[in-house]
């Protein structure tokens, strides 16, 4: 595969829209594990 050639300032725009995705994507799995979490431990324990 070859490689297209973009310019820095290209180069870093597109870093900074992969690096956002990422941060998002890790987000959503990040509350996800926190629910799940409360979830099961809500399952074995009353909270008084």
């Amino acid at each position: 595969m070859s490689k297209k050639v973009i310019s820095p300032s290209e180069f870093e725009k597109r870093v900074e829209i992969e690096f956002c995705y990422l941060v998002y994507t890790e987000c959503m799995k990040r509350d996800f594990a926190w629910s799940k979490a409360r979830k099961t431990i809500g399952e074995e324990f009353t909270v008084e």
